[in-house]
């Protein structure tokens, strides 16, 4: 009772004097003696008065009203809406105050003058709304009042100094723009891709995010969920294929596709015509084959480079959009591509002739067209004339002439080359007999080819320009080398799993089991805290990267005599009495030494003859590799 006692006059003075105070206020009456705070004796309420000692209605009232305030804590005094409505304004002034902070900067105003002048005035107005004003509802509008004509003083004084179109107005034309920008600044922090447009200047800019009543709005979120799916999976490729009544997405992770969750045709089909807009392609034209490139800003996945690819047919419409297929992916040095060093020993004396043909064959997306750079380029292009017939320019070579196939038939323009007597020539894909011809009887009679073609592996190859050329004598006196390749999957090193071989399995690969006595095999998932969770490296695929495999056929003088009399089954068996290795052999080395796994080797090569078909093929004594995406991925 003694505490109340003493409290009693900092309530009453709280009540009294603050405008949280409720809305009636407590007249000031005598304090009877037999009241809560100097007695034990409870307070009769006044329709209980006893009739032996009147007293009028209003004291007995007072005083009853006056013993439950006595009697209550100070949150009963104090309203619970006035502080609420306060807070959100002075917030509401900050958030203000921030904005008005950076347009001043930005507009080089006199910051300094007009925060000190913000800040001065919103204290003056809080403080005369909350202790000089009595009523709170009165005495906040007054607060408002005061802090908006800080900020009308600013707009009148900055309208002065800034561009026209960047004027403060209280017009509906004024009022919707600022709408319509915070709308394109929501939508632009939500998105995930913006595209960067180049100038003539060469001054770049990025391009503003469909909003949600544009009609691509619904293309570009489905374009940002592909991209970062691509981004985050180290994918290479986004394929998009659609007819009338279904449309298929893919994402390519080094050399496998992986479908992608289904996409409504409509939307598939804008997802198409909007990288056609965006790279300046004819949405217009379905049928004819259309490039275009585009550079996209990913946030903290950094800028990349779309290189888009349109064509059309009766059944429908496809798109395939390279990502970061740059120059430097091409520009790997002969003896970096992966030749096992048996094979570059034995290839390097073929190189240095400088004279005949040396044949590159593997199937599409193998890389052919690296290792026929690498081979080029390995000549000094300032003391030597050389020359290269493309479908496309990959990238530029220095000091080497270039020259692209377009509507000029490829023999033309290799005869027309050949005649300017070139110390080498490249074509990178010999599809016709007269063009064959033509390049076996330059490498007959001294010059130094490099032709590229499609096949399996040397063998196929070997056949392959046999029949174009016609004449197996002529090929023997121009063959220097036969080059095939491969690309393998590489095993991620952060979830590789070791373990032991059977003896037995590796005999049937030709693997010393004394020696081989740990190989790795992909599994996707990695330990935390003793629980299986998806690798964070791979997401779980399993592979990283991918490494070539190379199968190298150097021709000697014996080898011409079986060229000569098209005896490939003895060439064969010479050739293995050389140490040849086949692709199978040296796909193999890079399981030993823990680079890919068997089941990879088994994928790449399948059933496909990989240069002897004696040898045994690959048989996995693992379990089988986990080579899918993990399940949050959805590819």
């Amino acid at each position: 009772m003694k505490a109340w006692s003493i409290s009693t006059p900092v309530l009453w003075n709280w009540c009294r004097k603050s405008t949280f105070g409720r809305r009636w206020r407590l007249t000031r009456h005598t304090i009877p003696m037999n009241c809560a705070c100097s007695s034990r004796a409870s307070v009769p309420h006044p329709d209980d008065a006893s009739p032996a000692r009147p007293r009028s209605r209003v004291n007995w009232e007072s005083n009853w009203h006056m013993s439950l305030t006595l009697s209550a804590h100070a949150v009963v005094l104090m309203s619970i809406a006035k502080p609420i409505v306060l807070f959100l304004v002075v917030l509401a002034w900050g958030r203000w105050a921030t904005i008005l902070d950076k347009d001043a900067d930005f507009y080089r105003q006199n910051r300094r003058m007009w925060n000190l002048a913000h800040i001065a005035t919103a204290a003056l107005a809080f403080w005369l709304c909350i202790w000089i004003v009595p009523w709170f509802w009165i005495g906040l509008p007054i607060a408002l009042v005061m802090i908006i004509s800080t900020s009308v003083a600013y707009a009148i004084v900055r309208n002065k100094s800034v561009p026209s179109n960047s004027r403060w107005t209280l017009s509906m034309d004024f009022i919707q723009r600022w709408i319509l920008d915070q709308e394109v600044r929501k939508a632009e922090r939500e998105a995930s891709m913006r595209l960067i447009v180049t100038h003539r200047t060469g001054s770049k800019e990025l391009q503003p995010v469909p909003l949600h009543d544009d009609p691509h709005y619904e293309a570009h979120v489905e374009c940002e969920k592909q991209i970062d799916m691509m981004l985050t999976r180290h994918a290479q490729r986004l394929e998009l294929s659609g007819t009338s009544t279904e449309f298929t997405t893919k994402i390519v992770v080094d050399g496998v596709a992986y479908p992608m969750p289904d996409v409504a045709v409509e939307t598939g089909m804008d997802m198409i015509d909007y990288f056609k807009i965006q790279t300046g392609l004819d949405i217009e034209e379905r049928r004819k084959r259309q490039y275009g490139a585009c550079e996209i800003d990913a946030g903290e996945l950094g800028n990349h480079v779309l290189e888009v690819r349109t064509a059309g047919s009766t059944r429908g419409l496809t798109c395939t959009i390279d990502l970061d297929r740059s120059a430097d992916q091409l520009d790997i040095p002969l003896d970096k591509l992966g030749l096992i060093d048996s094979q570059m020993q034995q290839l390097r004396p073929a190189l240095e002739t400088l004279k005949g043909m040396v044949l590159v064959g593997c199937p599409p997306g193998q890389g052919r067209t690296t290792t026929l750079y690498a081979l080029t380029e390995s000549h000094d292009p300032y003391t030597m004339d050389i020359h290269t017939i493309e479908n496309s320019e990959e990238r530029p070579l220095e000091g080497v002439t270039q020259h692209l196939i377009e509507d000029e038939p490829v023999a033309k323009m290799v005869r027309t080359r050949l005649l300017r007597e070139p110390a080498v020539l490249m074509v990178s894909n010999v599809g016709d007999e007269a063009t064959a011809k033509l390049l076996a009887d330059a490498a007959a009679d001294g010059k130094r080819i490099y032709a590229g073609i499609r096949a399996d592996n040397t063998f196929q190859a070997l056949r392959i320009w046999l029949k174009a050329v016609s004449d197996p004598r002529k090929v023997s006196e121009g063959l220097t080398a036969v080059i095939s390749q491969r690309l393998i999957r590489k095993l991620c090193t952060t979830c590789r799993q070791g373990f032991k071989p059977d003896p037995a399995a590796l005999t049937k690969l030709n693997l010393p089991p004394d020696r081989v006595q740990q190989l790795f095999k992909s599994t996707g998932m990695v330990l935390v805290r003793n629980k299986e969770a998806t690798c964070p490296a791979c997401h779980g695929i399993g592979y990283i990267g991918r490494a070539a495999v190379f199968e190298v056929m150097v021709i000697d003088d014996e080898s011409r005599k079986y060229i000569a009399a098209n005896d490939m089954e003895t060439l064969r068996k010479h050739l293995r009495r050389n140490k040849m290795l086949w692709l199978q052999d040296a796909s193999l080395a890079n399981v030993v030494v823990g680079l890919t796994s068997i089941n990879e080797v088994m994928r790449v090569l399948g059933s496909k003859d990989a240069g002897d078909s004696t040898a045994p093929k690959p048989a996995d004594p693992a379990p089988s590799d986990s080579a899918a995406p993990d399940a949050d991925s959805k590819t």
